[in-house]
């Protein structure tokens, strides 16, 4: 006998007044703040790795989905959802003053735990899931509640009732969109995270005593949660399926969801940059998406009238998850030429340029117009289930609880999967195919089923027969050329200027290793002869230009030098591994362990093994998986040095290893007598930045060393003086191995090293003093929100060299070991390095320097560097080696047209022979060559004298005993498909040898 439905109670006028979304969308805002402050908080306790972070947010939306679950059913047993929903409120406000206090002790217990568990990942990532969820557990249960009992409150007894949660659940989305901006570029900045959780604790309190006084007034019936014109008897086999699919369909759709923003902002931070502005503009658009999709479909569910066994809104969702699959896969073939579209944009914005407010405009289009479209039908997706599921429950709340723990659920599990397994397996582009070919299917099936069940088997064949061919298939089956990622540097736009420099660019460079990696886009590329590249998601990192190499070995060989027996060591960084080979040349150590968060790197560091050493495969070293400080942090070793080469701190996450907390644990970590090196880049700094990582080093090393080399400062650090011993110093470096990586960076020799120390403790703080340097910490992140407003500002270098060099001084353990004895060496070459980063580097004042110090002081080690960076540059200038002459016909004019051979050597091995016209000065056509630097003088003349000769043969037959001089524009043409077919018989040769 069927059971008849219990009679619901006339239902109540539903609140659905203005301050109620108001409430919502505060609430809103204080989660998304809770989200980013919690997810920084516990990536310094259990550290920055893809696990680790996928660790937290698993917990945090999981968290989400058990609210929505357990409180969905709560709320429709409750005649006052207002109150309910208030207590919410305040409960979470309260778990977020909880939260704080846990932080402050977490580490402590934290570290122990870790440290036992070493070598067991599974136990170590129990551990974190288990701290997260005491931490996180409880304040995500209680938000992930809001929705269903919220939706309980507004749903009334007619059509618009469908309507009325749709916009509630875009006014809170839009909520969470005021909390990534308000706490990305106000809040974190100008007040620090402590401050930050507490205006989400204050929203809380505010939001929670608003509901509960409202609520006071209000009550509704506990069985009239579902509006009339929803509560239709029907059969309840349609019903059964339709909420079936719709449960399996949203679930569908967050994993979808999830694994395309993970994939998508993967790819656009390569072009945008991963500073936390970028970031948090990212998230906003995707969010903002959201919000409008889930507006649009409110407005249209609550204008359609509900009809008999209506199956409208399930053929919407089928609908919108097909559209959802479309707009995915195109832009996924947008974004195989992303990077040129946004260098183009960024331009017209000035992007690259002094006013961040407008980098981040053009970063906000670039998101927007990659992301509005299918986050917008995403957050169509979610109300048309949560119609249709409503539809067969009756209960308002447990149908909003039950989709939303199914999309989170399946957000979760996408998040996961994106970052842990498609990526891996397949690659950022086929991945997104595979999720598009999910999503389509899912919508195939539920309209497929809609038509009846034959059809509905018969799509899910086809989806998982199209899933087997994207995972199986070979590039024929792309639309990205990854050669072309793997190239592209996001702050050199003039490489991506146009489709023929792009082209050119694919053809004379070689990808050395390409990688997508889980946490990042790594890439080792080296141009025809050219220096090698280390790329990391579209930025250089390192490379084997002379300048950097300079920096890299100077972070391993200066505090091996200093320290008179340096036997443990420990490495943060691979990157070139460059400063780890150096530190393995030094026979003191016995230990060295390396620190390197992502395993992909390593191979792209084993590609530098001619100027590493082969560093990896150095027995001495051990290479750890893990973030370099959360390991320093768990850790109960000791070392005699600590070097760190991080990427640069407007890098979101880079700056925690420019803090106070990170430097007073490094100091910790020495042994008695130990010394640090820190590298400080001179660029896309403003000095007051400069002298806030000086100031918070120096807060945590009594004896500081500021070291200058070509673009970049290395601070050396120790809690004990340095004990140098001139003759042990000497022989030291002087020894094999050593001696030759300094004599390949002007380094050479005791004297040589120590030339490049600028000043000592007194001169640091003195600066840092002058500068107004800040304190930078893990709670006021001064570093990480100041640095990215000097990117693209190339005047700065030349602005830190010049404040830095008015400290110089000797400190007299250095003046001990024979440094500072000559200081009009260093007052001549000090103003040349600041001449020569200012951009006047050839100039008649540099060469008038440069000069002085050769005839005056030859010896002196940066003096020597400059001579050779002078020379560097002068062969970079163009030199004409050969020409012709002729007669073109332009504007009805006759005009003499000269194509000159003219060479560029742009590094020591590489030289680029382009044919110009002087008059447009426009290049005809370009090949490049490679070689031993005695060989390419003789090679560039014979390219120059081979590209005219054919230039000069095939003029005439092209065009004829004609009378007049040909046409200007076909004799361009014609004089690029001479040369261009010339030029490519140079490009590739074998290396030319000197004869």
């Amino acid at each position: 006998m069927e059971r008849t439905p219990r009679e619901p109670h006339p239902p109540s006028r539903p609140i659905a007044s203005p301050i109620l979304h108001v409430l919502f969308f505060l609430s809103g805002a204080a989660a998304l703040v809770y989200q980013v402050t919690w997810a920084r908080s516990l990536s310094l306790v259990f550290g920055g790795t893809h696990l680790a972070v996928a660790t937290v947010l698993a917990v945090f939306m999981g968290g989400l989905a058990l609210g929505s679950a357990w409180l969905g059913r709560r709320a429709d047993r409750t005649a006052r959802p207002l109150r309910l929903y208030g207590l919410l409120e305040l409960g979470i406000g309260v778990c977020g003053l909880g939260f704080m206090l846990f932080v402050d002790h977490a580490t402590a217990f934290y570290a122990p735990l870790a440290r036992a568990a070493d070598g067991h990942p599974a136990l170590l990532t129990a551990m974190r899931v288990a701290l997260a969820a005491g931490a996180m557990i409880v304040p995500t249960t209680l938000m992930g509640g809001t929705l269903p009992v919220l939706s309980r409150l507004v749903v009334g007894g007619d059509d618009e009732g469908r309507g009325r949660v749709a916009r509630l659940y875009a006014t809170n989305t839009l909520g969470a969109v005021a909390g990534v901006l308000l706490s990305g570029f106000v809040l974190l900045g100008r007040f620090g995270v402590e401050a930050t959780m507490m205006v989400a604790v204050g929203l809380n309190a505010l939001v929670g005593a608003a509901a509960l006084a409202l609520g006071r007034r209000d009550r509704v019936s506990a069985h009239a949660t579902v509006p009339n014109a929803i509560a239709q008897d029907r059969p309840a086999g349609p019903a059964s399926w339709h909420e079936r699919f719709a449960l399996g369909g949203i679930a569908v759709s967050g994993f979808c969801a999830l694994g395309y923003e993970v994939l998508w902002t993967r790819t656009l931070t390569m072009v945008v940059g991963t500073s936390t502005y970028s970031f948090a503009i990212m998230l906003a658009a995707f969010l903002g998406g959201i919000t409008l999709g889930s507006f649009l479909c409110g407005a249209w569910l609550a204008r359609r009238r509900r009809r008999e066994d209506d199956r409208g809104p399930v053929a919407a969702f089928a609908m919108v998850e097909i559209a959802l699959a479309t707009a995915a896969l195109a832009t996924t073939a947008l974004m195989s030429r992303l990077p040129e579209h946004a260098l183009r944009l960024q331009g017209v914005f000035g992007g690259d340029g002094p006013a961040p407010g407008a980098r981040n405009a053009a970063t906000a289009i670039v998101a927007v117009a990659v992301m509005l479209v299918p986050a917008a039908l995403s957050g169509a997706a979610f109300p048309l289930a949560t119609s249709v599921v409503a539809a067969g429950r009756r209960r308002v709340g447990r149908a909003v609880g039950d989709v939303a723990t199914c999309n989170t659920a399946g957000a979760i599990l996408g998040a996961a999967a994106a970052g842990f397994v498609l990526v891996q397996a397949f690659g950022v582009e086929r991945s997104l195919l595979l999720l598009v070919a999910l999503q389509a299917g899912a919508g195939a099936v539920i309209a497929a089923r809609a038509a009846g069940r034959r059809a509905a088997v018969a799509a899910a064949v086809a989806v998982f027969a199209l899933l087997a061919a994207l995972g199986a298939g070979g590039a024929r089956n792309l639309l990205w050329n990854p050669r072309y990622f793997a190239i592209f540097v996001n702050n050199q736009r003039d490489l991506f200027e146009s489709r023929e420099r792009i082209e050119r660019g694919l053809e004379i460079v070689d990808v050395v290793y390409y990688h997508e990696g889980v946490n990042e886009t790594i890439s080792v590329i080296r141009p025809l002869g050219g220096d090698q590249a280390f790329i990391v998601n579209g930025r250089s990192e390192a490379t084997t230009v002379r300048a950097d190499m300079q920096c890299q070995y100077a972070l391993g060989h200066v505090p091996m030098l200093l320290h008179p027996a340096p036997e443990r060591v420990f490495v943060l960084g691979s990157g070139s591994g460059m400063t780890l080979g150096a530190t393995t040349l030094h026979p003191e150590a016995r230990s060295i362990t390396l620190a390197e968060i992502e395993r992909d790197v390593l191979p792209a560091t084993r590609t530098f093994a001619e100027w590493n050493h082969r560093a990896l495969d150095n027995p001495k070293v051990r290479v750890v998986h893990d973030d370099g400080r959360n390991f320093l942090a768990v850790t109960d070793e000791r070392f005699d040095v600590i070097t760190a080469d991080p990427i640069h701190p407007w890098s979101g996450g880079a700056a925690y290893l420019y803090t106070d907390e990170y430097f007073r644990l490094a100091a910790s970590r020495l042994a008695p007598g130990g010394i640090i090196a820190q590298w400080l880049p001179l660029y896309e700094l403003t000095p007051q930045d400069v002298g806030t990582v000086v100031r918070t080093f120096a807060r945590n090393f009594e004896h500081v060393l500021v070291w200058l080399t070509w673009w970049d400062a290395e601070l050396i650090g120790s809690n004990q003086p340095f004990a140098i011993d001139p003759e042990a110093l000497a022989r030291r470096a002087s020894a094999g191995a050593v001696a030759a990586d300094l004599a390949a960076v002007n380094m050479a020799g005791e004297t040589g090293l120590l030339d490049y120390c600028l000043t000592g403790p007194r001169g640091a703080r003195a600066f840092a003093d002058a500068v107004d340097g800040l304190v930078n910490t893990d709670d006021n992140l001064r570093l990480e929100f100041s640095a990215p407003r000097s990117i693209g500002r190339p005047e700065l270098m030349a602005a830190n060299m010049a404040a830095l060099i008015g400290y110089r001084e000797t400190p007299p353990e250095l003046a001990a070991a024979g440094a500072g004895g000559r200081p009009e060496a260093a007052r001549l070459a000090d103003r040349a390095h600041v001449l020569a980063l200012g951009g006047a580097l050839p100039g008649p004042e540099f060469a008038s320097l440069s000069r002085s110090l050769a005839e005056r002081h030859p010896d002196y080690a940066p003096g020597g560097y400059l001579r050779r960076e002078e020379a560097a540059q002068r062969a970079a200038q163009p030199r004409p080696l050969a020409s012709e002459s002729f007669v073109v016909r332009s504007g009805g004019r006759h005009r003499p047209f000269q194509p000159t051979a003219v060479a560029m050597r742009p590094s020591e091995r590489w030289s680029v022979v382009a044919v110009v016209d002087p008059d447009t000065r426009e290049m005809l056509a370009d090949a490049y060559l490679s070689g031993d630097p005695a060989a390419l003088d003789l090679a560039e003349r014979a390219c120059a004298t081979e590209l005219m000769a054919a230039l000069r043969t095939a003029w005439g037959p092209s065009f004829g005993p004609a009378p007049a001089p040909p046409d200007e524009y076909q004799a361009v043409a014609r004089a690029r498909d001479i040369l261009g077919k010339a030029a490519a018989a140079w490009d590739r040769r074998s290396e030319p040898t000197a004869r």
